[in-house]
């Protein structure tokens, strides 16, 4: 399997195992039948392997983020190349910068959806301005929308519909 190559969490977790087996046993009786110096000796030691333990967690806990990492750089390579073989991504932007001019103007709402869609599309309809030249705006309603409208229609005329 293709996971093998990276890191066998079979093997580390068989080694701990191991580790633990070898340390398991009732440490009371063990530590009345010595005299306190190796007591304190058997305690550290047992501090030692814990903080030994405490390495291994940290260092697995790195090791999983950085898998995660790989993760997820993987799944979004293979979200675009699913999303490349689409049928829609063969067409040329021009088709696409028209078929979004005809949706946009057919409704006000339409551009966040276009632009929720994937990056690619985010992109085109970001640097398109003809899409951004009609707005309608709700009375009362802030001018965040508006500012945006008109950053991105560039040189366009911007034509504004206020509704009450």
């Amino acid at each position: 399997m293709a996971h093998d190559t990276f890191w066998n969490p079979n093997q580390a977790i068989d080694s701990l195992d191991r580790l633990i087996s070898s340390m398991n046993f009732d440490a009371t009786p063990l530590m009345l039948h010595h005299p306190p110096s190796r007591r304190s000796s058997i305690t550290s030691s047992l501090n030692s392997q814990i903080e030994g333990l405490n390495a291994y967690c940290a260092e697995a806990e790195l090791l999983f983020e950085k898998i995660s990492q790989i993760k997820k750089r993987l799944l979004h390579q293979l979200h675009a190349c699913v999303s490349a073989l689409t049928p829609i991504a063969a067409l040329p932007i021009e088709v696409l910068r028209g078929i979004f001019d005809v949706v946009v103007k057919m409704g006000s709402h339409s551009i966040p959806t276009l632009m929720a869609v994937c990056h690619p599309w985010k992109s085109i309809v970001s640097e398109q301005p003809s899409l951004w030249t009609h707005m309608e705006v709700p009375s009362g309603d802030s001018f965040g929308p508006v500012t945006a409208h008109r950053s991105h229609s560039a040189s366009f005329p911007l034509s504004l519909e206020v509704h009450e």
